[in-house]
């Protein structure tokens, strides 16, 4: 900065000085108008807000004032004198007959003062004289409301009820005195009213219950007492929204796991088709995301507005650890919104390459349309100049042009680069399965030498497995089955297995093979003890073989040995880990 200019300090200490003049002014002239509205005041009511007793006494013992003259705005002395918390000049003006009920501006009573001011005494003395309990001001509030919304005295809350005061009683919006205590934690105050046969299910102009308050304010224990008595746990709103709702928007942990502890509906839908977990996922709360997750709530709802399911509103907010839990618990990186993008083509809309990744090491289809355009995900990344994603879409392609010229060397090199090897295809499918397709087994091998997930399958639940076995590449075969892939893993779409695509293809040695591992695995589930005999004479004989049988895997991805566990053949465990 130029000499003798001013710094950003400078300016921040000038900001600091107007902001305090100016608030001196306004302290200034709100004093000023306090002073003129004070010597405005009638000599009496002039005496009482000043506390002089005396003159007071002496005005009302002439007997030629009225004691209950109110002032322009409604105010009588007797509300000057609670506002001034003068218990000594209250009793005075009682004694001398004034209007307990009187209200002023806002409806408010002297007995509605002393509630809202918290003054203990001045209150227990109004309603023990005569007050009016159930006095509502111009929002329909009561007392009662009053000491339930500021929970400032129990004593003050049992002696308005003993007095009459209706505990059912609704504000302008429809709110009891139940809504305003659970909102604010008030326990005691809560129990006083249910204690007194409050509605706990009254329904305010929003449909919102007290459980809803709570539930919002993140009240736990007034959560717990007003489903001890009965209260509805998925109560809606006129938004549908359920408590539920309310916890997890506002980010209250453990009301939340309550709720769930009592069985609240973790798929329940609002107005706008969003659960519990479109709202953890918009807030960012990884925690409440996982929580929900582990107890079961759907990922993949079948109705969702046009901000999209969980995992879509999770990529637009660039939450990267939220997106990957969703994926993890099997939300479906591969579903559109209506006709339009898919997860990937929004991961690319805006610009997050992390989330383009994570979309494809889960399975996305790196070359799937976007149905109303016709264009592909990396079509859409050209056109808005994301050159790290088309980048990574580049060599996506090219390692599957790799594998398709079966270019062993290029394959490696691109896994190098970064590939990812379980990236999935519209047209090849996985890399692995396009390799299987094609007979390559030197780049099967390449390919599961960096960890290629053996039993990732294509929409139908083919597997890789399936495909060699169809074409009959017993070394394929025999790769993936080493590598634990699941013999008996089943299509959607005819129910078949492996062994069935070999023996529709007639290839014998497959077929033995597969035949095998099937008998192996039922005498394990059948407890034989023969078994092992049989293993013995394979190992001697075809110790290819035996190596197979020690790898693969059935369709709940359990080994020979962690099957046997799971059928709870205890002896023959132990003889197979021997």
């Amino acid at each position: 900065m130029a000499a003798g200019g001013s710094s950003w300090m400078d300016y921040l200490n000038m900001y600091h000085d107007l902001a305090y003049l100016k608030l001196d002014e306004a302290l200034m002239l709100e004093e000023v108008g306090r002073h003129n509205a004070d010597f405005l005041l009638p000599p009496f009511h002039k005496a009482v807000k000043s506390n002089n007793f005396s003159k007071v006494s002496d005005i009302l013992e002439k007997g030629t004032y009225d004691i209950n003259k109110q002032l322009p705005e409604g105010s009588t002395a007797l509300h000057l004198a609670v506002d001034g918390n003068q218990l000594k000049m209250v009793k005075l003006l009682v004694e001398k007959k004034a209007n307990l009920n009187l209200r002023r501006m806002e409806g408010f009573t002297p007995l509605h003062l002393a509630v809202q001011h918290k003054r203990l005494a001045i209150s227990l003395f109004l309603i023990r004289n005569g007050a009016e309990v159930n006095a509502m001001d111009d929002l329909k509030w009561t007392p009662l409301h009053n000491v339930a919304y500021n929970g400032f005295s129990l004593q003050v809350l049992r002696e308005l009820i003993a007095k009459g005061s209706n505990v059912n009683a609704r504000t302008k919006e429809g709110r009891n005195a139940l809504h305003l205590a659970a909102e604010h934690n008030f326990v005691e105050v809560v129990k006083i009213l249910i204690e007194n046969k409050i509605d706990i299910h009254c329904k305010c102009d929003r449909n919102w219950t007290p459980l809803h308050s709570a539930a919002y304010d993140g009240s736990l224990k007034v959560v717990q007492i007003l489903l001890d008595h009965g209260a509805t746990i998925d109560a809606k709103t006129v938004k549908l929204t359920t408590p539920l709702h309310f916890a997890v928007t506002n980010n209250h942990l453990e009301v939340v796991k309550f709720l769930l502890k009592r069985n609240a509906d973790i798929n329940a839908q609002d107005h706008t088709f969003w659960s519990p977990l479109n709202f953890a996922v918009d807030t960012g709360n990884k925690e409440m995301v996982l929580l929900l997750l582990k107890h079961g709530v759907n990922c993949n709802p079948e109705k969702f507005d046009r901000t999209g399911n969980p995992l879509q509103t999770s990529i637009s907010k660039g939450n990267e650890g939220i997106m990957e839990l969703l994926v993890q618990y099997g939300a479906k990186v591969n579903v559109s919104l209506g006709q339009g993008p898919t997860p990937l083509h929004i991961a690319i809309l805006y610009r997050q390459l992390p989330a383009v990744k994570c979309l494809i090491k889960y399975g996305a289809y790196y070359d799937a349309k976007l149905s109303i355009l016709n264009e592909k995900p990396i079509d859409i990344a050209k056109n808005f100049k994301k050159i790290e994603i088309v980048k990574y879409f580049d060599l996506i392609a090219n390692f599957f042009e790799a594998i398709k010229q079966n270019k062993i060397t290029d394959v490696a090199k691109y896994l190098m680069e970064g590939a990812p090897v379980n990236c999935k295809s519209v047209e090849f499918k996985t890399a692995l399965i396009f390799a299987c397709q094609k007979g390559y087994s030197d780049i099967v091998d390449v390919l599961l030498n960096h960890n290629a997930d053996v039993n990732l399958t294509d929409e139908d639940n083919i597997s890789a497995l399936h495909y060699a076995s169809q074409i009959g590449n017993y070394t394929i075969v025999g790769s993936l089955l080493n590598n634990g892939a699941m013999f008996d893993l089943v299509s959607k779409s005819d129910n078949a297995t492996p062994l069935s695509y070999a023996l529709l293809s007639g290839h014998k040695d497959i077929i033995d093979l597969l035949k095998l591992i099937e008998d192996i695995f039922e005498d394990v589930k059948n407890g034989k003890l023969s078994l092992i005999k049989k293993l013995e004479e394979i190992k001697t004989k075809n110790k290819v073989w035996f190596n197979i049988l020690d790898n693969v895997c059935n369709k709940e991805n359990k080994n020979l040995v962690e099957f046997c566990y799971s059928c709870n053949n205890i002896n023959l465990c132990q003889s197979l880990k021997e």
